[in-house]
């Protein structure tokens, strides 16, 4: 691949981009690296226009006449009539791609969660478009570029180590699933080759369910198609009978697994999907009969018609949204009289959200762990095409596959709309990842974390042993765990890092006190200030990070009105602090002390909120801060890595992150009319949400800025704390009525379960979102995240409460602070 880049930028010249083509004219253009017509493809409408490839920017400029022309898409799809310009600076990867099984188009992702596909004509050079575009893109020099690729799906699977992972059981089989669709070039922009995904359960009858019984799962060695006994040998004798036709080649099925009528079949209840499905139909939706209506009924048509053979999409996986008609559309009654609404669920469903909980588990379940390789045979791999295929029942419509004809070669022009028209609607084989079997995943090791697990044992989870280290200081209440490293923060902004050492299994050995760069420099008792020791903490940078920062006893007694101070750690070495007596926000360097004491370096320093400061979230490159004045800013945050050898103690001599802060904020959200005391960014869904003191809930879109639902929980409800979820879902907690609150983004009430005991919660969600974990008093508890009930509950200590909690990253072990200054770590492993 990068051998491909650099011949790339040898043989390109600035010359060679001053004049380009675009239809039959040549435009001169002093900035100017690149341009040509193009189209830019969406799920819903494919735009026509111009792209333009600058030094610092990528244009396009959009066909007005296509506009004109359009009939009942530009009413419905206007919005998408629009020049739009993208940073090349925030370029995150580029990659080649596949458009009406040509490889002429290139899809974008850039660092604020945009994308774009955009399809470039063949043209008439002695390579396509697309390859001078990605190569003019390369010359441009994006920094912050991460990942990139030109040629074919197989080449690139070959660079990466994913399958390796899967197979070691580091990735799970849902993400691994979404990469390998995503490096054979399926998209959620191009809804002709959407992400596909398997039929998991071939159990949708029965009132219970039972993941560990082989016989409630599909057979994943065959495709769909091949299920059913008595229709697989129909298909057979049908294929048979084809291959004494030389007018076209054999095939078993003439639908597809994938389609965009599948998908809009699947995804008729929501935007933009509904618009799209309206357009294929004329502006009506389809007979009620032929309606995405009942889990059941379309398992049982793919199981037994000789024209449905389609697999699932990711959303079956995720969100519940599609099997809702929140929107309240007429769709009509079938004809036996049932009026089409929401979708109907299996009898062992108890809801949507506890269909597509039970969905995700059968996927991670250990039948399909072992079984995977052998769908991914049948989709991307060996037995996708040639003898295999035909062994494997696994042969589709041959213009379904890349290569099949040539359409530019066409003369007729009605040959060619009709061989464009089967490919836009009846599907794509995806490209061939690989030419012979796939390996198996490796066997359940012995010990494995128990957040993994569908059902936790009474006796796995009962028996869980807490170890113990007395820290110097008490009441801690935020940490954070990055490798070997542990950071604890109490709330005089006094600070501690610990290094872990762990052995093979996970099983942390030792905790011991990094001297250096804690404010503390000795295991020592440290007592609360004091009155007495007011003039001393305002001299004695020693003693604490900020050293204006006192107990809010101390500040009543003085009549200061200043919060306590709030941190975010951006990783062991950066911190972001708040609460200062101006309101400012301070970004610190734990590793570069001041000369002389023990306080960390303040690089940075912003003024924006007039008033205190009360909430701060950090994900990824993004930091959003709620205040008392009702608004949350959001502020894009500068990472650039680099390799260093200076920080050896703290980062091992590897890499590290130089950050930066930018001076103004990217948004400003006026949504709430009182005190905001909690936010939390995700840069997984895109959002970003906010509680307020009356029970306000905002959510906004992180990319624009725009408020996506305002959710009021009830009267005088404060929110204390709130968390997005990797399925979308947002977890709240409330002190007043003492509950928690599980909601859609667009604001569904989920469930609402009150929380045991009293005092501070805190809250975690593990990233395979099945369980959360919350701490009360003395006692942890796992709750089921789809409707809160509790699972099992954990005491952990009689005399003192539990101040803080955290998971580190591979979620093998949980870390708790207690109010006495212990540290406490459970193996879950």
């Amino acid at each position: 691949s990068e051998q491909l880049i650099d011949d790339m930028l040898n043989e390109l010249t600035m010359d060679e981009f001053s004049v380009v083509e675009v239809g039959t004219e040549e435009k001169i253009i002093t900035d100017c690296k690149y341009m040509s017509n193009c189209s830019i493809v969406y799920p819903e409408i494919t735009i026509h226009g111009e792209i333009q490839v600058t030094s610092t920017a990528i244009e396009f400029k959009y066909d007005r006449e296509q506009e004109e022309n359009e009939d009942r898409n530009t009413n419905l799809f206007r919005h998408k009539f629009k020049d739009k310009t993208w940073s090349i600076q925030n370029l995150k990867s580029m990659f080649s791609r596949r458009y009406l099984l040509n490889w002429t188009a290139i899809e974008l992702f850039f660092w604020n969660n945009k994308n774009i596909f955009i399809n470039l004509p063949k043209g008439n050079r002695r390579k396509p478009q697309n390859y001078y575009f990605y190569s003019t893109i390369l010359q441009a020099r994006p920094e912050r570029l991460s990942s990139k690729f030109y040629g074919q799906p197989k080449e690139y699977l070959k660079t990466l180590s994913i399958t390796d992972e899967w197979r070691n059981r580091k990735i799970s089989n849902f993400d691994y699933l979404m990469q390998l669709n995503s490096i054979a070039g399926r998209t959620y922009n191009d809804i002709i080759q959407y992400p596909v995904f398997p039929w998991i359960l071939s159990n949708y009858e029965s009132s219970t369910i039972d993941l560990n019984d082989p016989s409630n799962y599909r057979d994943l060695s065959k495709p769909i198609g091949a299920l059913d006994p008595d229709r697989a040998e129909k298909l057979t004798i049908r294929y048979e009978s084809m291959l004494d036709d030389d007018t076209i080649p054999a095939f078993h099925y003439g639908s597809h697994y994938c389609t965009a009528g599948s998908v809009l079949y699947y995804l008729l209840r929501i935007e933009p999907f509904t618009s799209e499905f309206l357009c294929l139909q004329g502006g009506k939706f389809d007979f009620p009969d032929r309606l995405f209506d009942s889990i059941p009924g379309t398992w049982a048509n793919c199981l037994k018609s000789t024209t449905d053979v389609k697999e699932l999409i990711p959303e079956f996986f995720y969100m519940t949204e599609h099997l809702l008609n929140k929107n309240k559309y007429n769709l009509g009654e079938t004809q036996d009289g049932k009026r089409v609404n929401d979708v109907d669920l299996p009898k062992w469903a108890e809801s949507p959200e506890h269909f597509i909980t039970i969905n995700r588990q059968a996927l991670e379940s250990e039948y399909v762990s072992n079984n995977l390789h052998n769908w991914i045979d049948l989709i991307f791999g060996y037995k996708q095409r040639g003898a295999e295929a035909v062994k494997s029942m696994n042969v589709f419509y041959y213009l379904t596959y890349e290569g099949a004809v040539d359409v530019e070669a066409l003369n007729d022009p009605v040959s060619s709309q009709a061989v464009l028209a089967q490919i836009e609607n009846f599907g794509q084989t995806s490209p061939q990842l690989l030419t012979y079997p796939h390996p198996k995943r490796k066997p359940l090791p012995e010990h494995i974390p128990i957040l993994r697990l569908d059902y936790i044992p009474d006796d796995t989870f009962y028996n869980l042993e807490t170890k113990f280290t007395q820290l110097p200081f008490n009441n801690v209440f935020h940490t954070y765990v990055y490798n070997d490293k542990i950071l604890s923060i109490n709330n005089y902004g006094e600070y501690l890092i610990h290094s872990i050492k762990s052995n093979d299994r996970g099983i942390i050995q030792t905790i011991d006190l990094d001297s250096d760069f804690s404010s503390i420099s000795s295991l020592r008792n440290m007592k609360s200030p004091s009155l007495e020791d007011l003039p001393d903490l305002f001299t004695n940078s020693n003693k604490r990070i900020n050293s204006t920062k006192l107990l809010p006893e101390i500040y009543h007694e003085y009549g200061i009105s200043v919060p306590p101070p709030l941190f975010q750690a951006i990783n062991i070495d950066a911190l972001v602090y708040v609460g200062n007596w101006d309101n400012s926000v301070h970004l610190c360097k734990l590793s570069e002390l001041s000369q002389g004491t023990r306080t960390p370096t303040i690089t940075q320093k912003l003024y924006f909120h007039k008033q205190s400061i009360t909430s701060i979230s950090i994900e990824g490159e993004w930091m959003a801060i709620g205040s008392e004045d009702g608004m949350v800013s959001l502020w894009h945050c500068n990472i650039s890595r680099s390799w260093v050898s200076a920080i050896s103690k703290l980062t091992r001599g590897n890499r590290t992150d130089s950050i930066s802060i930018d001076e103004e904020p990217q948004h400003v959200f006026y949504s709430h009319n009182d005190i905001v005391l909690c936010v939390n960014v995700s840069t997984n869904m895109n959002i970003v949400a906010s509680g307020s003191q009356s029970g306000m809930i905002s959510v906004h879109d992180l990319s624009e800025g725009k408020l996506l639902s305002s959710i009021k929980i009830t009267d005088d409800c404060t929110i204390d704390a709130i968390h997005v979820t990797n399925t979308g879902r947002i977890l709240v907690h409330s002190s007043t009525t003492n509950c928690l609150y599980l909601y859609t983004i667009s604001g569904d009430l989920l469930a609402i379960d009150e929380i045991l005991g009293t005092g501070h919660t805190s809250i975690i969600i593990p990233s395979r979102c099945q369980y959360i974990i919350t701490a009360t008093g003395t006692s942890i508890t796992l709750r089921k995240l789809y409707n809160l009930e509790i699972e099992k509950t954990l005491q952990i200590c009689e005399d003192a409460t539990i101040t803080s909690m955290t998971l580190d990253r591979k979620e093998i072990t949980l870390f708790l602070c207690l109010s006495d200054g212990r540290l406490g770590s459970i193996h879950l492993g």
